[in-house]
């Protein structure tokens, strides 16, 4: 990232940048600033007058740019009794993924298995209590996802009715960020916990 990496920024969202390697490095500037807290709040401010893509006006309900987005599939009796996808079913999905991947919005996709071969850890003060699966209520289970990143709340949900199912759900969920939160050493040290994974 060349320059000043506040510039920077209103550039990416000016011209609707999604150079996820930049926005990170942007972040973990500002964490490690915060100093420049307030002054950035009013970049911010003149930024989303100018461009309808910040994070606030994704709060608020309006256009905005979600850096990053998960899309989970609800289970249903099929993915709950380990009912594979058929060969089709599975080209049908490469390809929507492929345009996901040539859009440049996909992080991440992986499917789970059931519940049956997965476990619950309940906390109750200092006691763990584990149950095993698998857990009755499949509609309220997840059996995959997608991690991408859009350039607004529509954008994430067209990519959504896109999937090649037939039937089923999927629900939208924005991914919180450590810039969401104020700066502070516990920020700081998941920024630096970000980094060492990052470099493995």
């Amino acid at each position: 990232m060349k320059g000043d990496p506040r510039t920077h920024h209103i550039h990416m969202n000016e011209i609707g940048s999604r150079d996820w390697e930049d926005q990170v490095l942007f972040r973990d500037y500002l964490i490690r600033h915060p100093e420049l807290a307030e002054e950035y709040a009013g970049l911010k401010k003149e930024l989303a007058r100018q461009y309808p893509t910040d994070r606030e006006a994704y709060l608020d309900g309006k256009a905005a740019f979600i850096e990053r987005v998960l899309k989970m599939v609800r289970a249903n009796k099929d993915s709950e009794a380990g009912v594979l996808p058929t060969e089709e079913q599975l080209a049908e999905m490469g390809k929507y993924n492929e345009e996901l991947v040539k859009a440049g919005v996909l992080l991440a996709a992986e499917g789970l298995h059931a519940s049956s071969k997965g476990a619950r850890v309940k906390f109750s003060g200092a006691k763990r209590t584990v149950t095993d699966g698998p857990f009755a209520e499949a509609k309220e289970l997840i059996a995959g996802f997608w991690l991408i990143q859009a350039k607004a709340k529509d954008e994430a949900i067209e990519w959504a009715k896109r999937v090649p199912f037939e039937d089923g759900e999927i629900e939208i969920r924005p991914v919180f960020e450590l810039s969401d939160f104020a700066p502070s050493e516990a920020v700081e040290h998941h920024a630096r916990l970000r980094d060492q994974i990052a470099k493995k």
